[in-house]
């Protein structure tokens, strides 16, 4: 008679276990039946198991550089985007065509929200269009962070078979898999098939995202530096299936809301380029996210700074109804934007020098094929101003990267290039001929008087 099966409690004494039995394969348990989750495997795990996988959302990014938003603009004639914004505030034709005039810079511009013809319409300003099927909608935004420079921002929702997809494999990983392989065991954990699953997951919902907004927005990355794929951030969040109380704020001390919320939480895995972090859970009023772009960790909290564990992980944890799209596209749209212009200034930095070598070899030459000083230098000529590049250069600095070489580069361009006034060029250039020539005739035609 065959053992029945018992909750799996001990990773270590449930494989020994079924060693000892001489069993080439335990089967995964079949119906719904209690079981106590370790603690120490979900600290390891990127999603805990027991947890459901409630929203995933993935963030694209490109830029344009140098007032160059010709193809933004045909991307959204492409995609029957009206002129009129129903959400309020200038359309993206209306600001597009402000920022090349003035290289201006502000806020988010809302392009538009478009959802997947052949789906159910969700919102009513929501617009049909042709997405991967791996998503339901992508909502389009677009901001100016520093002059010449315009990040768009493409936020995808997951559809509810691709998340499932991830969230079935998830739940087949509740249980240890052993399989033989020749005369020994391969222990398959949850942590490594879950590792699995979501490493073979993820690459193909980025590759879907990153080609549909290249297609449509090609920008300065993939049109003119040829980057291979586009800056992107993935949020997933799940939610534990146990039940929870929730306090009531702010009555509840905060270090017994975190003990609470440990009952029933809400897990926020970050992946920014295969690098991603988890923290402690937080209060409810509090989300913490940070990613390591370089050596050096940074942290934006909601108003508060916390302390970052060194050693990374595979997700924020936090606590509350902090699930909304529009909450997280909001929150990470600042990190993304950074993320965005960093991958723009490793680009530029990877052709500097040839940059430099080509303009050496032919300085008069009107189209260059690296477009990124010479058009960030045309705009300062055209603002009559290189206090934008100064602005530029400050607001780089004091994010996560140095951009004095690019400063520097576009100064040395617009000084050598920028037509200037006659008091300007004499500045520049010796005055020797007009001062002499104007001497000499002074005192030749007082000395015939």
């Amino acid at each position: 008679m065959e053992r029945p099966l018992r909750p799996v409690t001990d990773w270590t004494s449930r494989t020994m276990a079924v060693v000892h039995e001489d069993r080439p394969e335990y089967p995964d348990p079949e119906g719904d039946f209690d079981r106590e989750l370790d603690e120490r495997q979900n600290e390891s795990t990127r999603l805990p198991s027991g947890e459901d996988v409630q929203r995933r959302v993935l963030q694209v990014s490109e830029c344009y550089v140098g007032g160059d938003l010709d193809r933004l603009v045909e991307g959204c004639k492409a995609l029957n985007i009206e002129p009129d914004n129903p959400f309020g505030g200038p359309d993206i034709y209306e600001w597009a065509d402000s920022v090349r005039r003035t290289s201006s810079t502000g806020g988010w511009v809302v392009a538009g929200s478009l959802y997947r013809r052949g789906t159910e319409r969700k919102w009513m300003d929501d617009i049909a269009a042709d997405l991967p099927e791996d998503f339901d909608r992508v909502r389009l935004k677009a901001m100016s962070p520093i002059p010449s420079v315009v990040v768009l921002l493409a936020t995808f929702t997951l559809s509810d078979e691709s998340a499932n997809a991830l969230n079935d494999e998830l739940n087949t990983n509740r249980y240890l898999r052993i399989d033989t392989v020749g005369r020994g065991l391969r222990h398959h954990t949850a942590f490594h098939r879950k590792q699995a699953a979501i490493a073979q997951e993820r690459p193909r919902v980025r590759e879907a995202a990153g080609q549909w907004v290249a297609r449509i927005f090609p920008g300065t990355m993939i049109a003119d530096f040829k980057k291979a794929s586009l800056p992107a951030i993935e949020v997933i969040t799940t939610k534990v299936a146990a039940p929870f109380t929730r306090p009531q704020l702010p009555d509840v001390p905060v270090e017994e809301i975190s003990s609470r919320l440990e009952d029933y939480r809400y897990l926020l895995s970050i992946d920014v380029e295969g690098d991603a972090y988890t923290g402690p859970s937080t209060p409810d009023w509090k989300i913490a996210t940070s990613f390591r772009p370089d050596d050096d960790p940074w942290t934006i909290v909601c108003g508060h700074k916390l302390t970052v564990d060194e050693s990374p992980r595979d997700g924020v944890t936090f606590g509350g109804p902090y699930t909304d799209d529009h909450f997280i596209e909001n929150r990470f749209g600042g990190l993304m934007v950074r993320w965005a212009i960093k991958c723009l200034i490793e680009c530029y930095e990877g052709t500097i020098a040839q940059l430099r070598d080509d303009l050496a070899r032919n300085p008069t030459r009107e189209k260059s094929r690296w477009n990124f000083i010479k058009q960030v230098g045309q705009n300062a000529l055209r603002t009559e101003t290189i206090d934008s590049l100064e602005r530029a250069s400050k607001l780089l600095s004091n994010t996560i990267f140095d951009a004095t070489i690019v400063s520097n580069e576009v100064g040395k361009w617009v000084r050598a290039r920028r037509p200037g006034t006659a008091e300007q060029r004499c500045r520049a250039e010796p005055r020797r001929p007009r001062v002499r020539l104007s001497d000499e005739r002074g005192s030749g035609t007082h000395g015939e008087g």
